[in-house]
């Protein structure tokens, strides 16, 4: 069955299940009635489903094409004789058809407003049209398809009255198209997208880091670079622009490449206050424009020292890890223990620092909002993320002041850290500890080795212990249970107060 929208209710009618199973799991579109494969019920085109975020990935690549070949072909290729096509000209009508396609696409794939779902078509199409339509429309001309269409006339001899100029002009338009990253960015950290960007590590490590300022120190220098060849073709006269080919050692009928590699290293030369001087402002528009480029080329250098120096700081600390395991393993090699066991012994090392360090600095950073105890709660609240509440003995108690005590009941919590294959608990033995996992897998395991239970991260185990009741195999009633870390395993322990 499917559901059909009518009269405001959903009104179940027969389909055939292979169409609602290819729509629901391709577009996401369809109502379940549940969170279905993480989606949320849609009429239109859901942002989390695999075509949109597929479609999103190939728009934010073709938009950084974009950005990168514009300022090329705008500079560079100036001078180009209008009957005389650039390089990549077919693949800029497929992008241009590409663009096209998107802005209808805008209008059947449901958004997120304000952290809420929207998928009436009405809803959707009035947003976009308030919002980035004009924008989208403006910078979706078919620039590729006009030039295209220019060429087939000069094949022919007709020209159709198009000038170089009006082209040329038309195509600075399409750089305007990066401000579209931004809201297309937006919809990467929708749902599923999100979920799984989330399972990457949540700090990148410094190399990551340095590689992104890098490419963003380049970026400004290649818009620079090709702003200032745009300068010299349009400033100099053509005696001019010659002599400075000559200097280079380069011609008119030189590569585009090689013009590029002169203007990329005049412009490096500047951000980074080189200044070797073979290359300098031969008139005023070129002087201006390198006045320009030294202020933000000292913005652009103090930027990159700000990050180096911030990266190294990350790369300090990541330092006063490895060093915390150095030792130990600088001891298991004079001691000639098996390479494969000094893996196991370095990587619980390596889990151990980590668990204490994120214990140290949260009760280093909640220490500092003790004076503000609104605050304080607030930041508690989100932290608990209500994991006794869970519990069902505690979840069931009823009184003003309960919230207030599950958070300071959560907060002197121990935190522990077993090693995997550790028992936890087991059967015939008195269990005197509650256990909730904040990271790692636990198992309840018979002795013929069937897994009984899971507890994964936000699980609990052992809250029969908080109430006298001791022994984990009368919950399971089995007299062979054992509870068994079969990870690495981080767990907040509470214990009967008899205990402690």
């Amino acid at each position: 069955k499917d559901r059909t929208w009518k009269g405001q209710k959903w009104r179940e009618q027969p389909v055939a299940t292979k169409d609602r199973t290819w729509m629901m799991f391709l577009c996401g579109i369809g109502r379940t009635g549940d969170d279905h494969d993480g989606f949320d019920d849609s009429k239109l085109i859901n942002p989390g489903s695999p075509f949109a975020i597929v479609w999103v990935l190939l728009t934010t690549v073709f938009l950084l094409y974009t950005a990168f070949w514009t300022p090329v072909s705008v500079s560079f290729y100036w001078n180009l004789d209008v009957c005389e096509p650039l390089p990549t000209l077919e693949f800029d009508v497929f992008i241009d058809c590409w663009f096209s396609i998107d802005l209808i696409m805008n209008f059947i794939m449901g958004v997120y407003s304000d952290g809420n779902y929207e998928d009436s078509f009405r809803a959707v199409a009035k947003k976009y049209i308030q919002g980035m339509f004009v924008f989208d429309l403006c910078t979706t001309v078919p620039v590729g398809l006009i030039e295209y269409v220019m060429l087939l006339g000069c094949v022919e001899g007709d020209e159709a009255g198009y000038s170089v100029l009006s082209v040329r002009f038309t195509r600075v338009m399409k750089p305007l198209r990066l401000i579209k990253l931004i809201r297309l960015f937006k919809i990467l950290r929708n749902r599923n997208i999100v979920n799984h960007l989330s399972s990457v590590k949540s700090e990148p490590p410094p190399a990551v880091v340095l590689g992104k300022v890098f490419i963003l120190v380049f970026a400004m220098v290649h818009v620079c670079a090709c702003i200032f060849w745009l300068i010299k073709q349009v400033g100099s006269s053509e005696a001019e622009y010659e002599g400075f080919l000559e200097d280079q050692g380069l011609e008119s009928s030189s590569s585009v490449e090689s013009k590029y590699v002169v203007a990329i290293y005049f412009i490096s030369t500047i951000v980074t206050t080189v200044g070797f001087g073979d290359i300098a402002g031969l008139n005023s528009w070129e002087r201006l424009f390198c006045i320009f480029i030294m202020f933000i080329g000292s913005v652009i250098f103090g930027y990159l020292l700000a990050s180096i120096q911030e990266i190294v700081m990350k790369m300090d600390r990541y330092a006063e890890e490895r060093a915390s395991t150095q030792e130990m393993l600088d001891w298991l090699r004079r001691r000639n223990i098996p390479a494969a066991l000094r893996e196991k012994v370095v990587h619980w090392i390596a889990f151990q620092y980590r668990h204490e360090e994120e214990l140290h600095n949260q009760d280093k950073h909640l220490d500092k909002l003790l004076e503000a105890p609104a605050l304080y709660k607030e930041m508690l609240e989100f932290l608990h993320g209500g994991l006794l509440e869970r519990i069902s003995f505690l979840g069931g108690l009823k009184h003003e002041l309960k919230g207030h005590f599950l958070l300071e009941l959560w907060r002197e919590m121990m935190a522990e850290a077993y090693y995997k294959d550790t028992i936890l608990m087991c059967s015939g033995e008195p269990n005197k500890c509650l256990l909730i996992v904040t990271c790692g897998d636990v198992r309840v395991m018979g002795a013929d080795g069937t897994a009984l239970d899971f507890v994964e991260k936000g699980g609990s185990i052992g809250s029969e212990a908080l109430l006298g009741e001791g022994d984990i195999g009368k919950v399971y009633g089995r007299s062979d249970i054992f509870v068994v870390a079969m990870t690495n395993v981080s767990a907040l322990v509470l214990k009967r107060y008899a205990e402690c």
